[in-house]
């Protein structure tokens, strides 16, 4: 609290951008006593080298030692409130490699080529500048502004969503909201319903006339049963793969009517055509459904 003309004012959050080795000084700012820790709402580092590149001197590895021990020892605790993201360079960074900017104690480890909307790799000095990535950035950054406040949210939840939103699920442009993706979804059991048995598929329609739903059964008792991946071209919807967890028979067919969306979990991928992705554990949603027998919808 800062006392201005007999008035008090709350202090406004920090937003803090590192380049390079600016991002390990800027994490090195938290352990100087006296620095107000709980002022700072983000810290985002660009091409950062969180492990050192090249180590000449001992002073140098102390420096590292001294700000990871820091970070170690509070970030779940007295750091747990500021939003730590990490963004490399990628390829043409001949400077600081990819594995150097991967930072444990981030909530978001990425190369700029993996962005959604910018799909390129910079070099050391232009991520800085790069245009893509910049609007990207504005875009969370805004998107983090509190409709009250006018300030940069309190929540770390809901900035660490809002920079997957923009980072990792391609926003298309389209502003953070907590509803995108309703957490379950009614199907229509009416539309076409069909079953995938093989372990590896491509599926082609036409124009579709009604909702078209692809079932694959998970097989709780296949240990090699553990990953699947899909990839869709021209979706269109956001919504488009649910997990189910028991099934009924409407009209001679086995059809879910009711659907935990897992639609969040999925990437935009480079190319023409609304492509999305997704990766899931399989083994994680076996424990998720009590080791019930589990189908996945994919929906068009």
């Amino acid at each position: 609290i800062a006392e201005v003309t007999g008035v008090q004012t709350c202090a406004l959050p920090i937003f803090l951008v590192g380049h390079s080795l600016g991002g390990v000084i800027a994490k090195a700012l938290f352990t100087l006593p006296g620095f107000q820790a709980s002022r700072v709402s983000v810290l985002l580092t660009l091409a950062t080298p969180h492990h050192p590149v090249l180590l000449m001197d001992k002073q140098s590895d102390d420096f590292y030692k001294r700000v990871s021990s820091h970070w170690n020892l509070h970030r779940e605790k007295d750091l747990a409130h500021v939003t730590l993201a990490s963004i490399g360079g990628g390829l043409r960074d001949v400077q600081v490699r990819a594995g150097l900017t991967n930072d444990t104690h981030a909530d978001l480890n990425i190369v700029s080529s993996a962005v959604p909307g910018v799909w390129v790799s910079t070099d050391h000095r232009c991520i800085v500048w790069c245009k893509q990535l910049v609007l990207q950035l504005n875009r969370a950054l805004f998107d983090m502004i509190g409709p009250v406040s006018k300030q940069i949210t309190a929540s770390p939840s809901v900035r660490r969503s809002v920079l997957h939103h923009h980072l990792l699920e391609g926003s298309g442009g389209q502003p953070y909201s907590e509803d995108r993706h309703p957490a379950t979804v009614t199907m229509d059991k009416n539309g076409y319903w069909s079953d995938i048995l093989k372990r590896q598929f491509t599926v082609t329609k036409g124009n579709i006339t009604c909702e078209h739903y692809m079932m694959v059964k998970l097989n709780t008792d296949d240990a090699k049963q553990r990953f699947l991946t899909l990839e869709a071209v021209r979706m269109e919807s956001d919504d488009w793969v649910f997990g189910c967890k028991e099934t009924v028979v409407h009209r001679n067919t086995r059809v879910c009517t009711q659907g935990d969306n897992l639609s969040s979990r999925s990437l935009v991928l480079p190319g023409k055509g609304h492509r999305r992705a997704v990766h899931l554990d399989l083994l994680e949603a076996r424990r998720a459904g009590d080791r019930k027998s589990t189908r996945l919808n994919s929906s068009h």
